[in-house]
């Protein structure tokens, strides 16, 4: 069990919460990996692209994929 949470790394939630970032993006590099093998520098870069796009990306990671 521990594995599994040190796994998951500083992040203490697993998926993303999208709806907190409806304002501008910062520039912080807190890689995140998505469905679509594609690494963003940070979460709201991720949920900017997956709101604004026809295509559903999902959340794969935090890291570089």
């Amino acid at each position: 069990l521990i594995f599994f949470f040190s796994f998951l790394g500083f992040h203490p939630q697993h998926m993303l919460n999208c709806k907190q970032h409806t304002a501008g993006c910062t520039g912080e590099y807190d890689p995140v990996c998505a469905s679509n093998a594609k690494t963003y520098d940070n979460e709201c870069i991720f949920c900017n692209e997956d709101m604004n796009n026809d295509v559903k990306i999902d959340f794969e990671h935090f890291s570089a994929c």
